[in-house]
């Protein structure tokens, strides 16, 4: 295998060996930085910045929901979509669903290369408002730091719709 840009270039090592792949190139490529595909293709479509990050907490979920993502940094600063930006350089760089515009959501918080503090971040996951009749929402969470990726899944429900009162859920704690 061969890296290129982040990929990973895949082919026989030995120029005679039998044709293993389906399609008529003896080659393929992947990703090889560990991030989910469909995480990757959502964020990137939005516009995230996924590479070259010191910290990355991605969320994905399958409905119209308005979940936001927010962390708490070692400042006590806490970054969510009603202040995108800290003084170290953190930044939710995508926020979606306010509206309840796609069933194909993403939110990314990321710190670029050399620019995260040292100290303890948490991050949760906020029913912020539900679009949908829809008691529970599973999301995904992709969590980078230096480059080593950990993912998880959970659920944030309606706990009491008619008082508007939502859940917010920790999701990592490092």
């Amino acid at each position: 295998a061969r890296r290129i840009a982040g990929r990973r270039l895949v082919t026989a090592a030995n120029h005679g060996a039998p044709q293993i792949l389906q399609w008529s190139n003896p080659f393929s490529w992947y990703y090889a930085t560990g991030v989910d595909v469909e995480m990757r293709r959502r964020l990137v479509q939005a516009g995230a910045r996924i590479e070259d990050n010191d910290i990355r907490v991605s969320l994905m979920w399958h409905n119209r929901n308005d979940l936001d993502l927010h962390c708490i940094t070692p400042s006590q600063y806490t970054i969510y979509y009603g202040t995108k930006k800290d003084l170290t350089g953190g930044y939710l760089d995508v926020d979606m669903n306010v509206h309840g515009e796609t069933e194909k959501p993403v939110e990314n918080i990321r710190w670029q290369k050399d620019r995260a503090q040292y100290g303890r971040y948490q991050f949760f996951v906020n029913l912020y408002r539900p679009h949908i009749v829809q008691i529970q929402t599973p999301f995904t969470v992709e969590v980078e730091v230096n480059g080593h990726i950990s993912r998880g899944e959970g659920v944030v429900s309606t706990r009491n719709p008619s008082n508007m009162i939502y859940d917010m859920t920790k999701v990592a704690d490092f």
